[in-house]
């Protein structure tokens, strides 16, 4: 059978080998340095909150204290929970521009236009819900004194207009992805990182340590990265293309949109409930101590995502022989990248929140850390199958999966977090995300490929949590034994996926200085 070029590698019986520009088999071709551009951007893009939150998280402790943070954390977990009120429109948008990129820009425009003018009609519903679940969650549900239960009571209808804004935002983010114009997502990224995270924190650095600064000045970012994204989504299309509103858009945005509606809803519950659970069973406070590592790892899990999420248009356009060979590879490289990741992780989590924040607070946060670690490895192994479903068109097994898991997982956590504390949600957390996994890998069709590497990842980041909670002291030899056994496992993840290796040789190539003649 003779090799068909993909563009990405060549499909042949007994696998593949990586595809130069021109369609002729090569040891890497001018289409896998571009995914590897634009993987570089939007990991430069999902690396902007780690950064952003190096500087603003010791900052917002020291100005507003552990539980009045805790609760602004809890505001910006609810207001990701209510972005499902989106029905879907922003993951839509970007599948359908995906699908309508190779027939012209008047289709891509028809479905921006479409999708925004909905998306402005359910942003102001979602931001009505919003004021009630507030109400109900920050009136009785979460544990607080009274002066920061008045204070975040009387913003009520700012988060409401940050889950309005996030709902266009979305659409606008799922437009450039659908384009594959990622510089631009890249570009917004951190403008969103910085504006969410900054515009806070001089608030209540300059006005006063209050909520009733910190929720309306967190508004106020979120509006001013809409009026950078909707140039940036649309241009290329106003003024040269007429908008339409198409009545054939709206059902095949929601159609697809519904059900990635269901299975976004179901993934930030699944992914925050544990902030929820632990503000209501042991106290604001506490939810500090938690989320700040939790959101470090679940911000550095976003770095093997960016790599599915540049993969997500072009698996959208595949052709079915092709998806399959494509699923396998990536699932081998996102696993052995999500591993070495959080392997390194597990090794200096502690040592640096010592130094990042202070000595105390990392002892306070204890195994909890190391634990949330894993959670790179977890999210990691989830991400490929379910963007395989998503960009096949099958967002409905991902929605009634992550259903079928809802229940189970909040008995779970909360009798977890009960009886063990943050320890025990975080150990809830760990087990549904790789009970998740398996199963999406079952229905996606990449089981065989990825069970073997998630059986051995688990037991290197047991024996790296065995080696962190053993040598804890930073020392010479503690150092070296720790770097040590991240090169075994960076060599164990070239070894175990092999287009790491050929990406690895191709930027080797790319950057290898030119010999004079």
């Amino acid at each position: 059978m003779r090799a068909r070029c993909t563009g990405i590698w060549t499909t042949r019986p007994g696998g593949g080998r990586w595809c130069g520009r021109d369609g002729q088999s090569g040891r890497a071709g001018g289409r896998t340095m571009k995914i590897a551009r634009n993987a570089a951007l939007n990991v430069t893009g999902d690396l902007s909150p780690i950064i952003t939150a190096l500087i603003s998280v010791p900052l917002f402790l020291a100005v507003l204290g552990q539980e009045r943070y805790g609760v602004l954390v809890l505001v910006w977990t609810i207001t990701g929970y209510l972005g499902f009120l989106d029905l879907g429109l922003g993951l839509a948008t970007r599948y359908e521009m995906a699908k309508r990129s190779t027939v012209s820009a008047q289709h891509q425009f028809d479905v921006l236009w479409t999708s925004t003018l909905l998306s402005l009609g359910l942003g102001l519903l979602a931001a009505l819900a919003m004021c009630l679940v507030a109400w109900l969650a920050f009136g009785s549900l979460v544990t607080m004194t009274p002066t920061i239960r008045a204070e975040v009571m009387s913003v009520l209808p700012w988060i409401g207009v940050i889950v309005a804004l996030n709902i266009l935002n979305g659409v606008m983010f799922g437009a450039l992805s659908g384009q594959e114009r990622f510089l631009a997502v890249s570009l917004m990224k951190l403008a969103n990182s910085a504006l969410s995270q900054f515009v806070p924190l001089f608030a209540v650095m300059w006005l006063g340590a209050s909520l009733v600064w910190a929720v309306p000045a967190s508004a106020l970012g979120t509006f001013l990265l809409t009026l950078m994204l909707v140039p940036n989504a649309a241009a290329g299309f106003v003024g040269r293309l007429r908008p339409r509103f198409l009545q054939e858009n709206v059902k095949q945005l929601f159609s697809y949109g519904l059900w990635s509606s269901g299975a976004s809803f179901g993934r930030q519950m699944l992914s925050n409930g544990d902030r929820l659970f632990i503000g209501s069973l042991i106290g604001a406070a506490s939810v500090a101590l938690y989320t700040v590592p939790m959101s470090l790892m679940q911000r550095a899990a976003t770095i093997p995502r960016a790599v599915t999420e540049v993969i997500f248009p072009r698996i959208a356009k595949a052709h079915p022989d092709e998806l399959a060979h494509m699923a396998r590879r990536v699932t081998a490289a996102n696993m052995a990248f999500g591993t070495m990741l959080s392997t390194g992780a597990i090794l200096v989590i502690h040592p640096f929140i010592s130094i990042w924040i202070n000595p105390r607070f990392a002892d306070e946060v204890g195994i909890v850390a190391e634990l949330a670690a894993i959670t790179i490895l977890s999210r990691t192994s989830f991400q490929v199958p379910a963007m395989i479903l998503n960009a096949s068109g099958r967002p409905r097994i991902t929605m009634t999966i992550l259903m079928w898991e809802l229940l189970p997982f909040f008995a779970g956590i909360y009798v977890a977090t009960l009886y063990f504390g943050a320890v025990g949600a975080v150990s809830a957390v760990l087990l549904r995300s790789f009970i998740d996994a398996l199963l999406l890998s079952w229905r996606a069709g990449t089981l065989d490929r990825m069970s073997p590497i998630l059986a051995q990842s688990i037991l290197i980041v047991a024996a790296a949590l065995t080696l962190a909670r053993t040598i804890p002291q930073i020392d010479l030899w503690a150092i070296l034994a720790k770097f040590g056994f991240i090169l075994a496992i960076c060599g164990w993840a070239l070894w175990i996926a092999p287009d790491l290796r050929k990406l690895a040789a191709a930027i080797a190539q790319k950057t290898r200085p030119k010999r004079s003649v």
